[in-house]
């Protein structure tokens, strides 16, 4: 029996119907791909430096896509997939960077409280304008603003008062609020536009709730912004001598085709002394700091966990050192665990 020849055992590709094996090249840009989408953006600039695979490898704008996304869940920046696909290449580039860069210049010494007032930085006026008709005689006084980690998102606070006397508009015990949900820095976007809009019942202005307001992105979900909301309650006994407040968690599906604040978690039993002190956040985990109702000389913290229905909350007391904490102290019980 003769041996068939080698050109007839090799596979035919030309007539089959399967796709012809990878290249080892192909096979090699997968998998740097791959690595790439795992390095810090400063370790990507400095492979783009050492060979050509890695020169054109890192101007891929679907690697710089997944970078960014994991830049912003490192940094607890907000970013929506909706935002990054607007995005060129060379600003998800700069995105990636930009909170290195700034630590950087940080560590260094290179900017100082001159700098943020000085005539080379660019400035930006945006007017946020939305038609709905007011009644004669009121005008919206707004309370707040908050802007959302990586600055794309804008919250602001607002209830409407009487234009002569400047009150409420509203003649009882509880004013009404509106939050107002703005997108003010989407790339390449003509002007800020309103998001979502919600009232709500029971802030006080002169209470400290207003101020302990936090808005967040999601831990679960990137495409989610979270607003935490402290209400007084009027309607409840006082637990002992400790007045409580109902702390509401919302969430807001930027990526859906109409986002809006959607109530996901609830805790009735959080200390309130005419408004926390400090509430300090982070994507899974808020720390409540107030003046301890038995002695003034500390305060009382607790603990809730946002991914949980917030039943499981943690209480204790502790002294700060000083008479006024830290904002670090407070972020050091935020990582306890519950």
């Amino acid at each position: 029996m003769s041996p068939i020849p080698v050109e007839d055992r090799m596979p035919q590709t030309h007539n089959s119907p399967f796709r012809a094996r990878t290249t080892i090249d192909e096979l090699l840009d997968d998998i740097w791909r791959i690595v790439l989408e795992y390095l810090p953006p400063l370790d990507i600039l400095r492979l783009r430096r050492t060979a050509k695979i890695f020169a054109s490898l890192s101007r891929d704008r679907s690697i710089w896509f997944t970078v960014l996304r994991s830049v912003c869940r490192e940094q607890h920046l907000f970013m929506p997939t909706s935002a990054l696909q607007g995005m060129t290449t060379a600003q998800l580039e700069r995105s990636s960077l930009q909170p290195y860069r700034t630590f950087n210049r940080l560590k260094a010494g290179d900017i100082s409280s001159a700098s943020f007032t000085s005539p080379q930085l660019s400035h930006s006026n945006c007017s946020l304008q939305v038609d709905v008709p007011l009644h004669d005689g009121l005008r919206e006084k707004t309370s707040r603003i908050i802007t959302t980690p990586g600055g794309i998102y804008l919250l602001r606070i607002f209830y409407l008062v009487d234009v002569e006397t400047d009150r409420p508009a509203r003649l009882s015990l509880v004013t009404t609020h509106t939050l107002q949900l703005w997108d003010i820095g989407r790339p390449n976007a003509a002007a800020p536009h309103l998001v979502a809009s919600f009232d709500v019942d029971g802030m006080h202005e002169n209470d400290g709730a207003i101020d302990c307001i936090l808005l967040l992105p999601s831990s679960r979900e990137l495409s989610k912004l979270r607003v935490i909301i402290p209400l007084r309650m009027h309607d409840i006994p006082s637990l002992g001598s400790r007045r409580t407040c109902l702390l509401q968690v919302y969430e807001i599906d930027m990526d859906a085709e109409a986002p809006s604040f959607s109530l996901v978690r609830s805790h009735p039993n959080v200390p309130f002394m005419g408004g926390p002190q400090c509430l300090y956040a982070t994507s899974d985990r808020l720390t409540c700091v107030t003046d301890s109702s038995h002695d003034p000389q500390r305060q009382d913290v607790t603990l809730l966990d946002l991914e949980s229905d917030m039943m499981d909350l943690q209480h204790f007391t502790v002294q700060f050192p000083e008479t006024r904490f830290r904002y670090d102290e407070v972020s050091r019980f935020s990582q306890r665990k519950l």
